[in-house]
């Protein structure tokens, strides 16, 4: 949550608003989402399994693969 201010001075959000329209018509909605709960909805994965795999339990892969069930009808861009 700390980021979002930070994200919306760069892009020209006021700090009052959660969105923005571009001059092209593009809404961008900013949505803030406590880090400490997805620390704990990340999937336990044992050593031997992100050894094969990779670090698939990272926060980035959580947000990629639930971020539409948090959003509504939306295209999301992870930063």
């Amino acid at each position: 949550q700390q980021s979002a201010p930070h994200f919306k001075t760069l892009f020209g959000v006021r700090e009052d608003c959660n969105g923005i329209v571009t001059v092209t018509g593009v809404l961008i909605r900013i949505h803030t989402i406590d880090g400490a709960l997805i620390e704990r909805s990340k999937a336990k994965v044992s050593s031997s399994i992100k050894k094969e795999r990779g670090a698939i339990d990272t926060t980035e892969n959580f947000a990629r693969f639930y971020m539409d069930l948090v959003l509504d009808r939306a295209v999301v861009v992870y930063l």
